[in-house]
Order: C-alpha cells, then structure tokens, then sequence
C-alpha cells in the first residue's frame, strides 16, 4: 500500500512505529525533564494518541523523531537554538531499542509539504492561512 500524505500503512507497522516513538518519548521526558516513569509515559500517550485507520494526516507526528517532540515540550520552541548541546539527541537515545521501521523515509518528509491541515501549520509554528509566519 502506498504511504506517507494521508495514505494507509499495515496497522502492525503503524502501532510499532506508535509504540517505540512512545518509549523514546519517554525516555527523553524521564531523562532530561526528571518526571517519573509514569508520568512520562503518560505525556507519551498523550503525545502520540493512537489514531485510527482512516484519520487525516494519520502518523504525521512521525515526520520528527520523539527526540524533537520532547525537547521542544521540556525546553521550548528554538530548543536548539538556546541549547545547541541538545541539538542532536545523544548516543543513550540512538541505544534505545525502538522501532525505526518507518513506512517513509523520515528525514524526507518535509512537514510543509504534507501540513495542508490549518491546526497543523498553526502547531509547527506557522500561520494556520498558509501565509507568511509571524
């Protein structure tokens, strides 16, 4: 089946891919935010919520590892630019065990590309028209 923009993956490789970027989100929270292994794991499930078959712009969230979605929750938007120590995840990251098996090429999937969603844009930090960000 094809993949990426809103097109359907096998739903084992959809939930693996959910399951691992949802330990490696909490991995992160846990390691540099100090919450507890509970408290974590619940900012993971409320970070990737399981999204059915069929919802618009199903994985998106995948288009940026759960390295770039915890930093930016725990330090803030331009995390890299105040922390440039946490630009690049670090080597206890890439040791996680994780799945990595993405039905498209991550790094390749420019999120302006797929982002036709207003609420997407607005959340990626652009303006929810499409226009010029503030």
């Amino acid at each position: 089946m094809e993949q990426g923009r809103g097109r359907e993956w096998p739903e084992e490789g959809y939930r693996a891919c959910l399951e691992g970027e949802r330990r490696a989100y909490a991995w992160v929270v846990s390691a540099y935010g100090g919450r507890s292994e509970e408290e974590a794991w619940a900012a993971a499930l409320e970070w990737y919520p399981y999204e059915p078959p069929g919802t618009r712009n199903r994985g998106l969230v995948f288009h940026d590892e759960a390295w770039h979605w915890a930093m930016l929750e725990l330090k803030g938007r331009y995390y890299w630019a105040d922390h440039p120590e946490l630009l690049t995840p670090p080597a206890e990251y890439r040791a996680l065990e994780f799945t990595t098996d993405f039905p498209f090429p991550v790094s390749f999937v420019p999120h302006w590309l797929v982002a036709d969603d207003p609420a997407w844009r607005k959340h990626i930090g652009g303006p929810a028209d499409g226009g010029a960000a503030d």
